[in-house]
């Protein structure tokens, strides 16, 4: 682990020429960002093929950065009680966000890598979706093992997690179950776990062919699932497991569904932007982006929408907030985007980005 002082750059240049007067501050990363930072308090936390790296949130100067080359797949980071946590390519682990310190690392084959699944924590403890379709509870203070459950069955001929939620005493895990061997056809199970013992309380397939482009999201009484190459987007209830609607969308959708308010919101990488009722699945509204995109945010008023840049959209109605933010010459987004206080957070390949939302 590394402290240093940071180095904050010029801000980037609006389209007229003009500095961008919503950019914060740019700050030069640590690597290529990866998956998407989280919120740490005061801090804005990276993760990156070389390593993870804190930033202060009102300048970008950098508070630590430590070379862990296990975080270059990670999906995801997640904050909590003075913890982030991380799970990447073989291996899970645990910082003090304060110091940066590597608290704890549990290992993990390749083949069981908990870097593709979106992970979940909770007082409880940090849950984890494999690729060999398990799903994990390790202890928040030691990383030690409290549970560990198939979520397949002998009958599967593959797939692998796409992503854990917990709620109440619940955790929910999205499995792509593939139908075909060569991946061809796949569909989504849902299914839910007693969070202190990892027993199965429920699953459900879907009859529809999809796959869960992250971990599903608690709207109410329901749970939505969705994405993959079909852009297929579920609803199942969440106590029973039974299907309360599906939508067809237009592209392929790799990010998990954002909620806010009744609406979820999606992208697509067929360039479009949904907001479908929370409650029945219509759409909303639709918007065509210069993109395809894979993660967007809900930031105030506004939707921050990654597609290799950065537009925002009003999430009443859908249109465009301004221009795209200007970044760095030659730079684009290569991370999902976390939001605190009016503002947005972000990384390229070579900058980290904050901005202001409204």
């Amino acid at each position: 682990m590394v402290g240093l002082a940071g180095c904050v750059s010029p801000a980037g240049e609006a389209d007229d020429g003009g500095a961008d007067p919503r950019l914060l501050w740019q700050v030069q990363g640590f690597g290529q960002a990866q998956g998407e930072p989280v919120m740490a308090g005061d801090l804005v936390v990276v993760a990156s093929d070389s390593g993870v790296a804190a930033y202060h949130k009102t300048t970008g100067a950098v508070a630590w950065r430590d070379a862990n080359r296990d975080t270059r797949g990670s999906r995801r980071l997640l904050y909590y009680a003075g913890r982030v946590f991380y799970a990447g390519v073989a291996s899970a682990g645990a910082y003090d966000v304060s110091t940066g310190t590597l608290l704890w690392r549990r290992e993990f084959t390749y083949a069981s890598s908990p870097d593709y699944a979106q992970p979940a924590v909770d007082d409880g403890a940090l849950y984890l979706g494999t690729r060999d379709r398990r799903i994990v509870a390790l202890e928040r203070e030691s990383g030690r093992a409290l549970w560990d459950v198939r979520g397949d069955d002998p009958s599967w001929i593959g797939g692998e997690a796409g992503g854990v939620a917990v709620s109440g005493d619940t955790v929910y895990a999205a499995m792509n179950r593939m139908l075909t061997s060569n991946r061809y056809r796949l569909t989504v199970v849902i299914v839910a776990l007693d969070r202190g013992s990892g027993r199965e309380l429920w699953r459900s397939q879907s009859a529809d062919e999809f796959t869960a482009g992250g971990a599903p999201v608690v709207a109410g009484r329901l749970l939505v699932a969705g994405g993959g190459a079909d852009g297929g987007t579920i609803a199942v209830d969440r106590f029973t497991g039974r299907e309360a609607w599906n939508r067809d969308l237009y592209g392929y959708v790799w990010g998990a569904p954002v909620l806010a308010g009744e609406r979820i919101y999606l992208g697509t990488q067929a360039a479009r932007l949904y907001a479908l009722d929370s409650s029945s699945g219509q759409v909303a509204w639709a918007t065509p982006l210069e993109g395809g995109s894979t993660y967007l945010a809900q930031c105030g008023r506004s939707l921050v929408v990654e597609n290799y840049q950065i537009e925002m959209f009003d999430r009443e109605s859908g249109k465009q907030v301004g221009r795209k933010i200007a970044l760095a010459p030659g730079d684009f987004v290569s991370s999902g985007i976390a939001v605190s206080d009016g503002a947005a957070f972000f990384s390229g390949q070579r900058d980290v980005y904050g901005i202001r939302c409204d």
